[in-house]
């Protein structure tokens, strides 16, 4: 079962990709059958799949008239023309999925792919840490596989968001510093970092963690007799430099769309009410100049804090409470005196934090809290030492198997659906416009799936004849359902046989 675990988890997310048939010109791009009742529904997919566009079909890093229509409101004007205001990063590693998929008449669905692709690495890289922490391979599958699909981790694994890019470079960084200690591991960890930096800006404060754990194993101390030397391994140092050349692409995009190698997009000066005639005299550029750290402030703290735990609108209690038994793997894992605990919380603590004093803790209009899927990705290495320290325990297993139908229904229904839900504080606006009462939880995906159906790829092409849209979620739903509780059946069965013991047996790597 477990060697064919990632085959079945693949077929699952193609079958929840997004996306519809053709290969659209930019005019197309701008009708409601991309936008509002297509796969390209919210401006941050909208941005970078513009820029996609223009750096393959127009060849220019400037966006057309008919681009920054479609890409608005993050659209920003410099020098004349109108840019894009995303890191360039997903854009650049989604060209050969967009090239590949041109050729059947899917550019947009191989764009897409592109995401899903590093869903389904983070899923093994994954288990791969997991396994390396101690976990055994079914509790290790078994929590990846609730990550993947317990978590708003799904539905921005069939759409095209940064999330999945930005995991997968974390990931791999953590699994380096965990498996290798040579200096080919060291060039590989910062230039890691570097391309972080180019997928999203705040990565840089993401990935801190991790760039610390790096740097303090240039160091190592050592006991001769009374002693106590420390050795500075000062050729790994320059390993550092590595993350400067991915840095190199990064200034090569600047200068070509904002004339300034250093200028960072998410500075730009963004137009809200966008005049695609250049020449109209009315149209004004925004004067208000930004910096980065305008986008923190303490005063956001805890009403950030309280709307990615437990808001109804963005809440992990309510989006993803599977993940939240990943804090009985932490406990369990700090009495193991597991050295790599603290790099995890790090993370959580630093991804909490973050995106608790971002301006914008809703993540605008979104499924569940996108922000976290780092935190989530954290929660699941320690759900997997939990699954495989207490396997045996029934009541433990029996409150892990409701909170995973829950959290893999609820987001099955997110990624089949749509993102498209408001912050709660736009809700009176919404509903002053509208003269209707507006949903902001899952509730409101339930509504679309009954009234607009699936954004399904695999749905709407093939199987919107013969099944109704309800009838296609709960196919999916049920499917990761089973396939959850014959894992948990498995690992059950086999946890006396292959469970680690953590205290007798060693499988952490020395920090340094």
């Amino acid at each position: 079962m477990n060697k064919y675990f990632s085959v079945l988890t693949f077929f699952i997310l193609i079958l929840g990709l997004r996306g519809i048939v053709g290969a659209p010109q930019s005019k197309e791009l701008i009708s409601d059958k991309w936008r509002e009742y297509g796969p390209l529904e919210l401006s941050p997919e909208r941005g970078r799949f513009a820029l996609l566009y223009s750096l393959i079909e127009d060849r220019s890093f400037q966006l057309s008239a008919d681009l920054t229509k479609f890409s608005e409101p993050d659209v920003a004007f410099i020098n004349g023309k109108f840019v894009s205001l995303f890191a360039p990063g997903l854009t650049f590693f989604s060209i050969p999925g967009y090239l590949l998929g041109k050729i059947f008449n899917i550019s947009q669905a191989g764009a897409f792919s592109t995401v899903l692709v590093f869903a389904l690495m983070n899923f093994l890289i994954l288990r791969a840490i997991s396994l390396k922490m101690g976990a055994s391979l079914t509790s290790a599958n078994l929590s990846s596989f609730a990550f993947i699909f317990g978590t708003p981790a799904f539905t921005y694994a069939v759409s095209f968001y940064q999330h999945h890019l930005s995991l997968f470079l974390l990931l791999s960084a953590i699994y380096l510093l965990i498996k290798s200690k040579n200096i080919w591991s060291d060039f590989a960890i910062w230039t890691i970092f570097g391309f972080s930096f180019l997928v999203d800006y705040p990565n840089l404060a993401m990935f801190l963690p991790v760039a610390v754990f790096a740097f303090f194993r240039f160091f190592e101390l050592k006991t001769e007799g009374k002693n106590q030397l420390l050795t500075i391994k000062f050729f790994r140092l320059f390993s550092i430099f590595a993350s400067l050349i991915p840095l190199l692409i990064l200034f090569w995009f600047n200068q070509n769309s904002y004339d300034n190698p250093f200028q960072l997009s998410a500075t730009l000066e963004t137009t809200k009410d966008i005049e695609i005639k250049k020449e109209n005299p009315n149209f004004l550029q925004n004067e208000e100049k930004k910096e980065i750290l305008d986008f923190f402030n303490l005063e956001n703290l805890s009403n950030g804090l309280y709307i990615h735990l437990f808001s109804s609108n963005r809440g992990v209690v309510f989006f993803a409470p599977v993940s939240l038994i990943g804090i009985i793997g932490a406990i369990l894992a700090y009495k193991k005196k597991n050295p790599y605990i603290f790099l995890f919380l790090s993370i959580i603590l630093v991804n909490l934090l973050l995106y608790s004093l971002w301006g914008d803790p809703w993540g605008g209009w979104a499924f569940g809290s996108r922000y976290l899927i780092p935190s989530y990705a954290m929660l699941s290495i320690f759900l997997s030492l939990a699954l495989t320290y207490w396997s045996k325990k029934i009541f433990f297993l029996f409150l892990f198997w409701i909170l995973f139908v829950y959290s893999t229904t609820v987001n099955s229904l997110g990624a089949l659906t749509s993102s498209k839900n408001p912050p709660i504080v736009e809700i009176s606006s919404l509903e002053k416009i509208t003269g209707q009462k507006q949903r902001y939880s899952f509730d409101r995906n339930w509504d679309y799936l009954l009234s607009k159906g699936s954004k399904s790829f695999i749905y709407q092409t093939y199987l919107k004849d013969f099944l109704k849209p309800e009838e296609y979620f709960l196919f999916i739903a049920g499917v990761i359902n089973i396939l959850g509780l014959v894992l948990i059946a498995l690992n059950w069965k086999s946890s006396s046989k292959d469970k680690i013991d953590l205290a007798k047996k060693d499988y952490f790597l020395a920090i340094h």
